[in-house]
C-alpha cells in the first residue's frame, strides 16, 4: 500500500478477522440439499419416542399443555390432510394468524408437510399490517374471531376438527431444497415491509449449524421465549424438533415475570434458551433464592453462536 492507495482498495480486516469470517464461521456439518431434513429428523423422533414430551405450553395458574411426539405428528398430519383438500401444496404460502399456543406449531408442521411454505402472522397487528401480509397468502389459518379486511380464503383449524378427517399423509410431497419452508415480513420501519424467503436448505443447514455450535444435540429440554411471528427463536424451535428434545413454549405472562420465569426453568429443567441480552437483564433484577438451582441453564445471546456466560437459573428469583 501507499499514500496513492485508494481507499476501495484498503484492507478493513486483519488477516485473523478475514480467515474467521471465510473459513472457521463457515465451517460445520454439510447438510443435503434435500428438502425434508427436518420433517425426516421429526419424524424418525416421533417412530423411535413417540411418548416422549415434545412440545410444553400453559398460562400461569393453570394446567400446562402436553403433546408427544407421535400426538403432534399424528394432529399435524390430520391438518395437512385437510389443507391438501384444499390445494395446499408445493408452492403454496399458508399465513398463521394464531395465538401463541401448541395449535400454532401444529399447523406449522402441517404446513410443512403438504410441501407448502408458512408465514407467521401475528394476529394483534393493525388491520392495515394484517392485511398486507393477508393478502400475499394463498390460505389464512386463523381463530374464530380473528377479523382481516381480506380476500383470502381463511380456516380455524379447530373447526376443522369437527369435520370427518381426510386420508393422513402418510408421505409429505416431493420438495427440493429450494422449496420455501417460510417467509418473514421485516418491520417496514423503513419504508413497506418486505418478504424475507427462506428456502427448506437454508433452514436445515441453519439448524444443523446451530446444533453443532451449541451442542443442542446434548439437551433434553429447551425453551423459547420470543415471539412466534419472528424467527429469533427458531435456535430453539426447530433444532428441538430436529433432536428429538422438549421445547417448552414460555407464555408471555411468564416471559415477563423474573419470578415466575426463575421458577419455571428450575422446576422444568430447562437446558437451553435463546434470549435477547436486553430481555435477560430485565428479567435478573431479583436475588438468588436461598435454595439456589437444579443445575445451570445454557443461555444463548441473540447475536452469536456462543453461550452467553451466567450463573444459571439460581440468578432469577425463584419462590
Amino acid at each position: 500500500m501507499t499514500p496513492d492507495t485508494p481507499l476501495c482498495r484498503l484492507p478493513l480486516l486483519t488477516a485473523g478477522e478475514r480467515r474467521v469470517l471465510l473459513h472457521e464461521l463457515n465451517e460445520g456439518h454439510a447438510v443435503a440439499a434435500s428438502g425434508d431434513r427436518l420433517l425426516a429428523a421429526f419424524e424418525a423422533a416421533a417412530a423411535s419416542v413417540p411418548e416422549r414430551i415434545a412440545l410444553v405450553f400453559g398460562e400461569p395458574n393453570q394446567p400446562l399443555s402436553q403433546r408427544s411426539y407421535a400426538c403432534l405428528n399424528h394432529r399435524s398430519s390430520v391438518l395437512a390432510g385437510h389443507l391438501q383438500t384444499r390445494s395446499v401444496g408445493p408452492g403454496s404460502l399458508v399465513g398463521l394468524a394464531l395465538p401463541r399456543s401448541l395449535d400454532w406449531l401444529v399447523a406449522m408442521l402441517a404446513v410443512l408437510k403438504t410441501g407448502g411454505a408458512f408465514m407467521p402472522v401475528d394476529p394483534e397487528l393493525p388491520p392495515n399490517r394484517l392485511k398486507l401480509l393477508a393478502d400475499c397468502a394463498d390460505l389464512l389459518l386463523g381463530s374464530p374471531g380473528l377479523e382481516v379486511p381480506t380476500t383470502t380464503p381463511r380456516l380455524c383449524p379447530n373447526e376443522l376438527q369437527k369435520q370427518p378427517a381426510p386420508a393422513l399423509i402418510e408421505q409429505s410431497p416431493a420438495v427440493d431444497g429450494d422449496h420455501l419452508a417460510y417467509v418473514i415480513f421485516t418491520s417496514g420501519s423503513t419504508g413497506t415491509p418486505k418478504g424475507v424467503a427462506i428456502s427448506r436448505h437454508s433452514l436445515s443447514h441453519y439448524i444443523a449449524s446451530a446444533g453443532q455450535r451449541l451442542a443442542l444435540g446434548d439437551c433434553g429440554s429447551m425453551a423459547m421465549v420470543s415471539t412466534l411471528a419472528a424467527d429469533l427463536g427458531n435456535t430453539m424451535l426447530f433444532p428441538a424438533l430436529w433432536h428429538g428434545a422438549t421445547l417448552h413454549l414460555i407464555s408471555d405472562a411468564c416471559a415477563t415475570s423474573p419470578q415466575l420465569f426463575g421458577r419455571y426453568l428450575h422446576s422444568h429443567r430447562i437446558e437451553a434458551l435463546k434470549i435477547t441480552p436486553s430481555h435477560l437483564a430485565a428479567l435478573m433484577t431479583q436475588q438468588a433464592p436461598a435454595h439456589g438451582s437444579q443445575g445451570p441453564v445454557d443461555v444463548m445471546d441473540q447475536s452469536a453462536f456462543a453461550p452467553v456466560p451466567t450463573k444459571g437459573a439460581e440468578d432469577f428469583q425463584i419462590a
